[in-house]
C-alpha cells in the first residue's frame, strides 16, 4: 500500500502527515481548518464587495468568510448575491457557477432532501 506523505505551511502554522488516503485527508482538512479560524478572526466583519467580480469570485468570497460553513442550496445563494447587489444574476448563472466551483474544488455538492446544496471543501457534513 503506497502512503501519502504531505507538507503544508501557512504563515506559522505548519504540518507534515503521512498515511492512506483517509488519514492524510482528516488532517488536511484538520490543519485547513485552523487556517480558515485564522483568516475569519482576521477578517471579522469583512464587507464583500460584487463590483467588477465574476459570481464564482464572489461565492469563493462567500465561503472564505463562513456562508458555506454550513450548506446553501442555488436558491439561497442567488438570495445572497441579490442581497450584496447583483440583482441582474440569474439562477441559472447561479447553479453553472457552482457546478464549475465544485469541478475544482473550491465546493463540494452534498445532498440536501430532494436535491443538492454546496458548502465549503474543509467542512465535514453528515448529509442525510
Amino acid at each position: 500500500m503506497n502512503l501519502l506523505k504531505v507538507s503544508i505551511k501557512y504563515g506559522e502554522l505548519e504540518a507534515s502527515m503521512e498515511g492512506t488516503f483517509n488519514e492524510v485527508w482528516r488532517l488536511v482538512n484538520s490543519f485547513f481548518k485552523q487556517i480558515k479560524s485564522n483568516l475569519i478572526s482576521d477578517t471579522k466583519g469583512a464587507v464583500i464587495t460584487t463590483k467588477g467580480k465574476s459570481v464564482p469570485e464572489i461565492l469563493i468570497e462567500l465561503r472564505n468568510n463562513g456562508f458555506f460553513d454550513e450548506p446553501k442550496n442555488s436558491r439561497q445563494c442567488l438570495t445572497r448575491l441579490k442581497e450584496l447587489g447583483k440583482t441582474e444574476i440569474k439562477p441559472n448563472a447561479i447553479q453553472m457557477a457552482l457546478k464549475r466551483l465544485v469541478e475544482t474544488g473550491e465546493l463540494k455538492r452534498v445532498s440536501q432532501g430532494k436535491g443538492f446544496a454546496y458548502i465549503a471543501p474543509y467542512v465535514d457534513f453528515e448529509g442525510d
